[in-house]
């Protein structure tokens, strides 16, 4: 899915696994369908399904 987001990042942790990680300058631009996880200083993470498909 091509979102227009440039900095856009994929991580893991033992917590959430895999969640997509982006910065607040580019909060408007985040599809509906991903899931809000964790709110940062900096930045929001998201979960989606296919992420969830492949842990």
């Amino acid at each position: 899915m091509q979102t227009g987001i440039s900095n856009l990042k994929v991580k893991f942790n033992k917590v959430f696994g895999y969640y997509i990680e982006i910065s607040n300058a580019h909060k408007d631009k985040v599809p509906d369908t991903y899931i809000r996880k964790q709110t940062l200083v900096n930045a929001e993470r998201f979960i989606i399904p296919e992420l969830k498909e492949l842990e």
